[in-house]
C-alpha cells in the first residue's frame, strides 16, 4: 500500500507544470519534480548539486 502511494504521489508531482520541491522541517530538499530540475537546469545549475533531493535549500 505504502508503494503504491508513493507511485501515485510521484506520477502527481511529475503532472505539475509548476517547479515543486518538497522541504523537511531543516530544509533539506526530499523530492523534486521534473519542472523543478528543468527551471535548475535552465538558470545556470549546472549539475543539480545544490538544487536537487539531499541538498539544503537555505544553504
Amino acid at each position: 500500500m505504502l508503494k503504491q502511494s508513493e507511485l501515485f504521489n510521484r506520477s502527481i508531482l511529475t503532472a505539475i507544470s509548476a517547479h515543486i520541491a518538497v522541504l523537511d522541517e531543516d530544509g533539506t530538499i526530499v523530492t523534486v519534480n521534473k519542472a523543478w530540475n528543468d527551471f535548475s537546469l535552465a538558470n545556470g545549475e549546472t549539475n543539480l548539486q545544490r538544487t536537487c533531493v539531499g541538498s539544503n535549500y537555505f544553504w
